[in-house]
């Protein structure tokens, strides 16, 4: 049986296999062990058959990632034995941000915008749509740094990790950029008294 690898919330399909005996008549006891049990426990090992084809269900135990060495041992009626082991790894990657929502001022340096993330294996990070002008993306980090340059309203992104293992995690959030308000210049007024009721348009 060969060694399986997958992805955390992925669906786990049924593993077959043949155990062939002396004596097919004799019945035969087939079970299946794990080695790590905070990932896959004995009792989430079914194995049912017909004839000498078996198969093998497991359940993996919910949130867990590791790696565990799944080990099936046929005993017949004389007690002799046989074994196989292999070995199912969970991967796994999250990543999330500080907060949700960002809005940064044009020309002026950001904060660098920084995921936290947990993975089990080297990561690439992407983002859709494109940030605006004067900002970038770390492809190696997921960290956003830059100097936005053009005003814009608030749009929804996509932030996507994906490890070498396969494994996928993605994060949405908001960002805007404001530029600074500008006052209109506004002249000095001189008026005679008793004019009290002079109006100035103000233009922001």
């Amino acid at each position: 049986i060969s060694d399986l690898s997958f992805c955390v919330g992925d669906s786990f399909s049924p593993i077959d296999f043949t155990v062939s005996d002396e004596f097919p008549e004799t019945p035969l006891t087939v079970v299946a062990t794990s080695s790590n049990t905070a990932l896959i426990q004995d009792t989430d090992l079914t194995i049912s058959n017909a004839g000498s084809d078996y198969q093998l269900t497991y359940v993996s135990v919910d949130g867990a990632s590791g790696s565990t060495t799944i080990t099936v041992t046929a005993t017949d009626s004389e007690g002799e034995s046989a074994t196989e082991s292999f070995d199912i790894t969970l991967n796994d990657v999250e990543i999330n941000l500080p907060q949700s929502d960002y809005v940064l001022v044009v020309n002026e340096v950001i904060m660098p915008i920084q995921p936290t993330e947990v993975s089990d294996g080297n990561t690439v990070f992407s983002i859709t749509p494109a940030l605006p002008a004067g900002l970038s993306l770390n492809t190696a980090t997921g960290e956003i740094t830059g100097t936005p340059t053009v005003a814009q309203g608030a749009i929804d992104y996509t932030l996507t990790v994906t490890t070498d293992t396969g494994c996928t995690d993605t994060l949405n959030f908001t960002l805007g950029t404001n530029s600074d308000p500008v006052i209109d210049p506004v002249s000095d007024i001189t008026e005679n008294c008793p004019n009290t009721d002079a109006v100035v348009n103000v233009t922001i």
